[in-house]
C-alpha cells in the first residue's frame, strides 16, 4: 500500500482528481494574482500618499523659508534706514556745532596768529572805540552750552553708529566746546593764551588725529583752528560714508586740507 502511495505522483493526483482539480487550481491561482493586484494597488497608493505628504512639507518649509529670508532682508533694509538716519542727524549736528560757536570766538581764531590771541590784542579800542574783548566779556557757559547742544542726540543713534564714527564725533564736540570756554573764562580772568598751548587738547587730540595730522595743526601760525575743524569734519565725513557703504575710506586729509589752501590763504596776516 505504501509503494502505490509513493509512486502518485502530480499528474496522477491531476488525474485522480479529474476536472475539479483543474477548477481548484486555477481559482488558487486567480486568488493569487487577484492579492498581487491588490497589494500592488495598495501599495501604490501608500507611495502617492508619502509623495503628497512629502510635496506638502516641502510647500510648508519653501513658505516658512520664504517668509524667514523676507524677514531677514526686512531687518536689514530698517537697520540700514537707521544708519541713514543717524547718519544725516551726525553730520548735522557736526555743522551746527561749529555754526553756533559765538561768532567773535570764531572770528579771533580766524585771523588772529597764536601770540596775537591775548588779553592785550582783545582789549585794544578800534576807531570807533570798540574792543573785541567787550564781546568776549558777554559770554558764559550758557553759551557753550547752546554750541555742544545738537551734538546731545546722537546718543540714541548709538547702536547704528560705528564705534570708531561716535569716538571722534565726541572728540570733536568736547575740542570744540573746550577750545571756546577756555577762551571766555581765560580772558575773563585776564590769562588768556593760544589755544595751542592747552595741556588738556594735547591729550584730546591723539585720540582722533594722526601725529602728522597734530604736527600740521600746531605748525601753522594762521586759521589753525579752521584747519582743525576742517579735519575733524573730513574724518567724520569719509567714516560717514564708510558706514554707509562699508567701504575704506584711505583719503589723505593732510591733501584734501591744502586743496582748501587757496582760501585759507586770502585770511592770512601779511
Amino acid at each position: 500500500m505504501d509503494e502505490i502511495i509513493y509512486q502518485i505522483d502530480n499528474w496522477s493526483i491531476l488525474k485522480l482528481l479529474g476536472g475539479t482539480g483543474v477548477i481548484l487550481i486555477g481559482t488558487l491561482v486567480l486568488a493569487k494574482k487577484l492579492l498581487f493586484e491588490r497589494i500592488k494597488v495598495s501599495w501604490n497608493k501608500n507611495v502617492k500618499k508619502e509623495i503628497e505628504e512629502i510635496r506638502s512639507e516641502l510647500t510648508k518649509n519653501n513658505s516658512t523659508l520664504n517668509a524667514l529670508q523676507s524677514n531677514y532682508f526686512l531687518s536689514i533694509q530698517k537697520l540700514y534706514d537707521k544708519r541713514i538716519e543717524a547718519a544725516t542727524h551726525i553730520w548735522s549736528a557736526t555743522i551746527e556745532v561749529r555754526n553756533k560757536m559765538p561768532s567773535i570766538i570764531s572770528l579771533i581764531l580766524s585771523i588772529l596768529t597764536d601770540n596775537e590771541l591775548n588779553n592785550q590784542t582783545l582789549d585794544k579800542a578800534n576807531s570807533n572805540g570798540e574792543r573785541l574783548g567787550d564781546q568776549i566779556a558777554n559770554l558764559n557757559e550758557l553759551d557753550v552750552k547752546k554750541m555742544v547742544d545738537p551734538s546731545m542726540v546722537i546718543d540714541q543713534y548709538k547702536p547704528f553708529i560705528r564705534d570708531d564714527l561716535y569716538k571722534i564725533f565726541k572728540i570733536y564736540v568736547a575740542v570744540m566746546g573746550r577750545i571756546t570756554l577756555n577762551i571766555i573764562l581765560d580772558y575773563k580772568k585776564g590769562s588768556l593764551r593760544g589755544w595751542k598751548k592747552d595741556d588738556g587738547l594735547h591729550q584730546l587730540l591723539p585720540n582722533a588725529l594722526t601725529e602728522m595730522e597734530i604736527d600740521y595743526i600746531m605748525g601753522l601760525q594762521i586759521a589753525a583752528f579752521d584747519n582743525l575743524a576742517n579735519i575733524f569734519n573730513i574724518k567724520i565725513e569719509n567714516l560717514i560714508r564708510k558706514m554707509l557703504s562699508s567701504e575704506d575710506s584711505n583719503i589723505d586729509t593732510i591733501k584734501q586740507l591744502k586743496e582748501l589752501e587757496n582760501v585759507l590763504n586770502a585770511t592770512k596776516l601779511k
